[in-house]
Formats: C-alpha cells, structure tokens, sequence
C-alpha cells in the first residue's frame, strides 16, 4: 500500500528577469495632450502639424495627429495629408480646438474634434482656387459668436472642393452670425445640423460668383436646419428627408439660377397661411409636409413626376357671389361677373375672380360649381354655358318656367390646374323686338377641394 504524502516544501529562489522585448511602434508619431506625458509629443496641434510637415508628411506621404482629449488653445492652418483625429470616439465634446480652423488646398480629415471660436472669427475657412480643396469632418460641433459665420466656404467648385461633413453640427451660438456661408464650393454629407440664434436668419445662404467654377451647392441628407436657406446667385441646393425650422416665416428663399429641390421633407414653418417657399421657378419638390392645411407651395414650384405630397390632407376653399348680368341687345355671349362683394373663404389665391368675368385658378384641384340664374323680365338666357380655357365643357338649359320667370341652372365636377381659366356665359334672347330686361339675377358658387 502506498503510504500518506508528505509536506509540501518551500518555493525555491526566483530566477533572474529575462531580456526586455523589443519596443512596439507608437499609434502616431504624433501624439498631441495637454501635457508631454504617457508618449505625448506635442501640446500644440499646430505645432505637431508643422512637426509631420518638416518630417517631409503631406498628401503624397500621409500620416495623422492623434489629439486626446483636452481644449487646445491656437488657431489651427490645416494641411494636406496631415489627418487630426480625437483619441476618443464619436462626438464626444472632450476634444476642442478653441480658435480658428483654415484649410486651402488639398484633403484632409478630421475626426472627432471640435472647433470653438470663442476669440472671434469665422470657425471654419475653407478657401483659395485650389481644385480639390476637401475637408473630411466628421462627429465634430463648430461653433462660432456674433457676427461670425461657423463656416464660410469661399473655394473653386471644381473637383467638389469644400466640405464633405458626417454627424456634425454647426452652430452659432450668438449674434447673426450664420452656420454655413456658402459663397464658392460644395458642402455635402449626412446627419447634419445647422443652427442660427434665430430661425429668421439662415441656416445656409448660398451663392455664387457666376462661374461654372464659381457657384455655392449645398446636397444635404438628413439634415435638421433650424433656420431658413437662402440660395441667390447661381447657388444650387438639395435637401434629403430632413426638416427645415422656419419659424414664422418661409423655409427657402430662391432667387438663383441654380436648382433647387426639397425632397421628403418636413418644412415646420408656423405662418398661419401662404407659400412656405419663395422661388424664382427653378424649385422642384416632392413628399414634403407642412403644419398646417393652409400651407402651399408657390404655383411656380414643379412637383417630381410620378410622386405625390405626403401632405394628402385636403381643404376646401368657397366662392360665391351674387351678381347681375348686364343683357345687351346683341345675341352674342355675355360673361357672367362678379359683384363688388365676393363670399371668398379661399386661405390664399385658390382662385382669382376677374372683373370682366371669369376665374383665373392658381391652385390645381377639383371643383365643384353651382349656377342658378333667375330671369324676372320677359326675356330668358336660354341656356348658360361653362368653359374652360375658351373650350365649352358643359351647359344648363333653362328648366323652370313659372309665367314670366326662367330659372336655369348648371351643376358641374370638374379638374382643373393652376392658371386654368374658368368663365360662365349666358345667352340672352330677344323676344318680339322687346328690349332686354336690365338685369339678370345670379348666384354662383364653386366650392374647390385639392391637396396643399
């Protein structure tokens, strides 16, 4: 049998350390923290960019900057081929540059770094005639004060020179400053927000020198404006399933050459009625909401083929008057016209009652149309007609006679678009060589339901 094990006994003597491994290579050469410890080269970021410029780094030879976390004091000139990149990811708002940020030739990237200029200035500049002037930003905040712009790009739009942004929010945190002064060059990206002090002051103004090479774009997808976009010039701007925060007033002002277009959008402006777009006849839409039933887009907006307005939401819009009909002694058409006062419930120019006679349609819908005309002398309008566009589309005959009066009457559907012109004519007749009786009596009544 085996017997019982003994005690364990004492650990012996450590042996020696062995050799140290050979160093691993550092994330960057250029490491840059608020103070030189834990592998830090830099407390600059200017000066580590100038440090990678002098080690011969650029945009044939590329290299990064990391920046930890911390608030850098200095403007920055940005240079091609010398990416900045936070230590931290997304948009943490740990890492800051708290000066002015340029950029004038060439790409570069940042990532994860925001820019405060609280000393003054425009935040961001973007300039020169340089093609291909790009800045890669990404889950940054720009902010600027006062006056200043938080970016301004001024810079040759040739090979798409400019901003090309994700998750990034520019914001102007006081004054009339605006987020994005567009002057030359292309700002483009997703998830974007532009932020005034005031919904009254644009969000982008976007314009142009009127060159091929010289024009201000703006294609946005998924941005949040909380301003207004003014596009003059020959500015171009597309905006993607976003929303526009208008205020009280429109959400895009075009007087450009460009054009413009506004697609799944939300426009939140809180006018009561009216066009919550001013356009020079260059903006097209489609799939765009309001808040209100009452809001439209102006007559001169083209509305993308094949699609329709989410705002489905239909108003109705009542015109009636009663008016006399002036009979001459001739048996030729005579327009029906409406009185001095007219019952008109339409929010805003649905309809434009002409003096002559006639209606002039500004909105696009359907209407519908009651006539009655009451004759009360000894002569009768035999019938009265209903065109559209000069063309007869229906007709009411005389269908009541009591003694000396003729009632007629015409009830009638129709589809009309904007600029249509709608006209009731009636045809006296003489009777024995009579004169004809001074005055027919009439009430007419078009009631229009369409989508805003």
């Amino acid at each position: 049998l085996s017997g019982l094990q003994g005690l364990q006994g004492d650990p012996g003597i450590a042996g020696a350390q062995g050799l140290q491994g050979d160093p691993g290579a550092s994330a960057s050469r250029y490491i840059v923290g608020t103070t030189l410890t834990f592998g830090a080269t830099h407390t600059s970021v200017q000066a580590a960019i100038d440090q990678a410029v002098l080690d011969g780094y650029g945009s044939g030879n590329q290299t990064t900057v990391l920046v930890r976390p911390g608030s850098y004091v200095g403007n920055v000139t940005l240079t091609a081929g010398i990416h900045l990149t936070s230590t931290v990811p997304g948009k943490s708002f740990a890492t800051a540059i708290v000066g002015q940020v340029t950029h004038v030739a060439g790409v570069v990237s940042m990532l994860g770094i925001d820019i405060n200029a609280t000393g003054g200035g425009d935040a961001l500049t973007i300039s020169g005639n340089s093609a291909t002037t790009q800045l890669y930003l990404s889950n940054s905040v720009v902010y600027a004060y006062g006056i200043d712009n938080a970016a301004e790009l001024d810079v040759t739009t040739a090979g798409s020179s400019g901003i090309n942004f994700d998750n990034v929010n520019f914001r102007v945190l006081s004054g009339a400053g605006v987020p994005i002064n567009l002057v030359r060059g292309t700002i483009q990206g997703r998830s974007g927000t532009f932020w005034p002090v005031s919904q009254t002051t644009p969000s982008i103004a976007i314009s142009g020198d009127g060159t091929s090479n010289g024009r201000g774009r703006a294609w946005l997808r998924d941005p949040d404006l909380f301003g207004k976009v003014t596009v003059t010039g020959n500015g171009e701007l597309q905006v993607w399933n976003g929303q526009i925060r208008c205020g009280s007033g429109q959400a895009v002002e075009d007087t450009a050459s460009g054009p413009v277009l506004l697609a799944n959008c939300s426009i939140q402006s809180t006018m009561a009625v009216g066009e919550v777009v001013a356009s020079d006849g260059n903006l097209g839409y489609t799939q765009v909401t309001f808040l209100s039933p009452f809001h439209t887009m102006p007559a001169t907006a083209t509305r993308a083929p094949g699609t329709d307005a989410m705002s489905t939401e239909v108003f109705v819009a009542h015109l009636s008057n009663g008016a006399a009909l002036n009979a001459s002694a001739s048996s030729a058409e005579a327009n029906l016209e409406f009185g001095a006062t007219i019952q008109n419930t339409a929010p805003t120019n649905v309809y434009d009652p002409q003096p002559a006679g006639g209606v002039i349609i500004r909105r696009s819908g359907n209407i519908s149309l009651n006539c009655t005309i009451m004759d009360g002398g000894v002569l009768q309008p035999q019938f009265v007609l209903l065109k559209v566009n000069g063309a007869v589309v229906a007709e009411g005959l005389a269908s009541v006679w009591t003694g000396s009066t003729t009632q007629t009457d015409l009830n009638y559907h129709l589809h009309v678009d904007a600029n249509d012109l709608v006209e009731l004519k009636v045809w006296p007749v003489r009777f024995d060589g009579l004169p004809l009786a001074p005055d027919y009596t009439c009430r007419l009544s078009m009631q229009w339901t369409g989508v805003r």
